[in-house]
């Protein structure tokens, strides 16, 4: 599978993120089932732009991803006890 190519501001080329549906997704990570698709879908594309991660094969489970979520939420909810 390839991997588009984008060029940012600096013109250094970086990969574009894949999109997946979130129902592809919910397959993959039966955890996130009760979120809406295009959390799911945004969730993922957020975790490849936040990490640089290329994702080959997306119907094989990375835990990268759902541990990703897990400390993104963790983060969230310590800012907001402040």
């Amino acid at each position: 599978m390839t991997q588009e190519m984008m060029k940012n501001k600096t013109g250094e080329r970086k990969v574009q993120p894949q999109w997946i549906s979130g129902e592809c997704l919910k397959e993959v990570y039966p955890e996130l089932e009760a979120w809406k698709n295009q959390l799911v879908t945004k969730a993922f594309i957020g975790w490849q732009r936040a990490t640089g991660v290329n994702v080959d094969e997306p119907q094989k489970r990375d835990e990268r991803f759902p541990d990703f979520l897990l400390t993104v939420m963790l983060d969230k909810q310590k800012e907001s006890c402040r």
